[in-house]
């Protein structure tokens, strides 16, 4: 091969990579254009979207609307409210190891009582026994506390020696993208949470009705909120 061919070679590889990088360059730009379009839609109707009632144990979840009229292809944005109406903490925590747990030792995240051992015999001696009137041997529901007795509670018979989920939530009959994400919920605590929505293209005139399911240790509560699709 000659050197003018070969020299006509490099410049045309030259070329073709620079084209390449040019198109790599404007797809990125349009990519970036397209969520940074998707972003101020959602904001925008964030800012539009009016503040949920304060929830209660009555009604836990609360939303800025329950009835909605939209069409095909729109995107909505809901705001609600969740208060977490059980008596316990929706924390995540892993199960207790009972390899780890000691007579008098505090700390090991279960509450041991052994009444033949002057070390652990009060509920006072182990601070994993705190708050002291959850402290027992509850088999079929949650107080918060693992309690163990080497007697009448062996491990893991208390249902609070096992691990707790923290927050779960499930939707049913529609897609939501989740715009801010639950990982607890103490007693009594609100939190806020906002879905965004976009309506199929394809989806048919008529009622869709969504649900949303938000649930913790000791209990599970739900709301529906009817789209009314045109």
């Amino acid at each position: 091969m000659s050197k003018k061919a070969t020299l006509e070679l490099s410049i045309n590889a030259i070329v073709i990579i620079v084209i390449a990088i040019t198109f790599l360059g404007l797809a990125l730009v349009f990519v970036k254009n397209i969520f940074s379009s998707a972003t101020d839609i959602t904001k925008t109707l964030l800012s539009k979207e009016p503040e949920p009632a304060t929830p209660t144990k009555d009604n836990p979840i609360t939303s800025s609307r329950e009835t909605i009229t939209t069409r095909p292809g729109e995107t909505v944005v809901i705001r609600f409210k969740i208060l977490n109406p059980s008596d316990t903490d929706w924390v995540f925590k892993p199960d207790v190891d009972p390899t780890k747990v000691e007579c008098g030792k505090s700390n090991d995240d279960a509450c041991y009582i052994d009444s033949s051992n002057d070390l652990c015999k009060s509920l006072s001696q182990d601070t994993d026994c705190n708050p002291i009137g959850k402290s027992n041997c509850n088999t079929a529901s949650y107080d918060g506390v693992c309690y163990i007795n080497p007697i009448d509670c062996q491990y893991p018979d208390d249902m609070d020696c096992a691990p707790t989920p923290g927050v779960t939530l499930e939707i049913t009959g529609c897609t939501f993208d989740v715009q801010s994400e639950i990982n607890q919920i103490k007693i009594g605590e609100i939190v806020p949470y906002t879905g965004v929505m976009i309506i199929p293209k394809t989806q048919p005139k008529g009622t869709l009705v969504c649900r949303i399911s938000i649930g913790g240790t000791g209990a599970n509560i739900g709301k529906d909120i009817v789209f009314n699709v045109e």
